[in-house]
């Protein structure tokens, strides 16, 4: 059997969709195009704001919203093109991770003075048990050294899920993805997304108390809930799957059929996540450039 020869085809689909798959294509439908004209008006808001790289930063991390609910709706129905369209949906969790930190530091002009004076007790996060942020162990002064490793540790998601993305594919061409290894590819994953996700909110420890009337620490929300929803769903749904935990109904395996409902679930996440940037993201974050050491005129 060749790869993802026991997935249904594009065609099979459309020519006699089962009853779960109309479910899928008719709610998920729906909710995608809620989440559609959710990110339009948010667009629209933000494009009013002068050509700025705020604005840009800003526009990108609104972009999450139609990239990941078009990945979530399109391997609904192309359902063996899923691994490969992953590969997209890996490659904007680096982007959204590496606006939201360009976005915080355009408040700011080099050599990030403001930030890096503060008293160490002002910025530390402490470690939790599984993770591995060790060079923010000791509570010492903040470098710019320290906001580069920040920088590296969010926007390694990317980079990291892609390639392993691949490697899965690789495996699983192979033959070898479900003896095992898949529990090992997803182990790195959720280590990668830990990693991020501290990163990111040592950032927001960082210049929180810099800039109060920015609300970081909500507008940081929205992006973390995206990113660990997505990676520990997409570990829990293809741990269910590869062991059996569904019954062969309607044409699809256990894996199938987990991947299909992980894909509609995730439809979901992008509205929660389309609400959280719709309340805590104003006109006035990607507005007023930064003129002297920070600003915080929004």
């Amino acid at each position: 059997m060749g790869y993802e020869d026991d997935k249904p085809s594009f065609t099979s689909l459309v020519d006699d969709p089962p009853t779960l798959t109309l479910f899928w294509w008719i709610c998920g439908g729906v909710i995608a195009l809620i989440n559609f004209i959710l990110c339009a008006q948010l667009i629209d808001l933000h494009s009013q704001a002068p050509p700025s790289k705020r604005r840009k930063y800003s526009l990108r991390i609104v972009m999450a919203i139609p990239v990941f609910s078009c990945y979530a709706y399109l391997t609904l129905y192309f359902v063996k093109g899923a691994d490969i369209m992953a590969i997209i949906q890996k490659w904007y969790q680096g982007v959204l991770m590496f606006c939201f930190y360009g976005w915080i530091m355009t408040w700011f002009t080099k050599p990030y003075t403001p930030i890096t004076e503060q008293s160490p007790s002002d910025y530390f996060v402490s470690l939790p048990f599984c993770c591995c942020g060790w060079f923010f162990c000791a509570r010492t002064g903040i470098s710019v050294n320290k906001l580069r490793l920040v920088k590296y540790g969010m926007i390694q998601l990317g980079i990291s899920q892609m390639l392993l993305t691949i490697f899965g594919v690789i495996l699983d061409i192979n033959g070898k993805y479900e003896s095992g290894a898949y529990v090992l590819v997803k182990i790195l994953s959720l280590i990668s997304m830990m990693i991020a996700v501290y990163s990111l909110n040592t950032l927001v420890k960082m210049t929180q108390n810099l800039l109060p009337s920015l609300n970081i620490y909500d507008k940081s929300r929205g992006i973390l809930f995206l990113i660990a929803i997505v990676n520990i769903q997409e570990a829990l749904f293809t741990i269910l799957g590869q062991t059996g935990a569904y019954t062969d109904t309607d044409g699809y395996n256990s894996e199938t059929k987990a991947q299909m409902w992980s894909s509609f679930i995730l439809i979901i996440d992008c509205l929660i996540y389309a609400l959280i940037i719709r309340k805590a993201w104003k006109l006035e974050d990607s507005s007023h450039e930064v003129q002297h050491g920070y600003n915080i005129m929004a």
